[in-house]
Formats: structure tokens, sequence, C-alpha cells
């Protein structure tokens, strides 16, 4: 997948939940995949500690684009109606995939959590 594919799944996925909302989702997300990091790097694990930063630095776009968007908003409450779905698909065929696509990759942090409470109740 080319990088200007990519940059349109994330420009598309905060114009239609909203630039606010994906900012504070992926900033949130980032910030405690950094925690995590932390916390594996001074514990002694240093491989978990690198698929943590990665995580972190994957949600950087994300919050980036939602900063700097400048056009309007379709919001996830308007997503509710399905007049708006329906324009939303015609406007972006994509839409359904790509939100697959982000959302497979936006799931990853909690995987690394949960890998992480695993090996802690092993202990």
């Amino acid at each position: 997948m080319h990088y200007a594919a990519v940059i349109q799944i994330i420009r598309n996925h905060n114009r239609l939940n909203g630039a606010r909302f994906s900012a504070l989702e992926f900033g949130v997300g980032g910030v405690l995949c950094l925690g995590l990091a932390v916390l594996f790097g001074t514990d002694g694990a240093p491989l978990y500690a690198i698929a943590a930063t990665g995580i972190a630095a994957n949600t950087v776009p994300v919050v980036w684009f939602a900063v700097r968007a400048g056009e309007p908003d379709v919001g996830f409450r308007a997503m509710l109606r399905a007049d708006v779905r329906a324009r939303v698909l015609r406007d972006i065929p994509t839409a359904q995939r790509d939100t697959y696509i982000l959302a497979g990759v936006s799931l990853l942090p909690f995987v690394v959590v949960g890998a992480v409470l695993v090996g802690l109740r092993r202990r």
C-alpha cells in the first residue's frame, strides 16, 4: 500500500469520526503505549519496550492529521443517521475497508496490554 493511500485513510477516518475525537482517541492510546514502553524498559523487557514504542509512534500521524485538519467533520454522531452513512459510502466507497484497516491497527495496543497482563499473571 502506497503511503499516500495510508494518509488518505487517516484523513478520511478523522473527517468521519471528528478531528477532536480522533486526536483524543489516538493521543491517549499513544501516551498509554509510551507509558508501557517505559515500564517494559525499566523492567528488563526490551522487546516489549520496542513494540510499545513502535505502536505509540504509529499513533502520531493520526493525531498530527487530526490537529491539522482544515476540512469540516462529519462526526460520529452524524454517522448514526442512515442518510449520512449512504452519502459517505457514495463519496468514499472504500470507507468500510479503510475502517477495518485502521481498526485492526488501532487494536494492537490492546493486544500488547493483554500480553503484559498475561505475562504478569504468570510470574
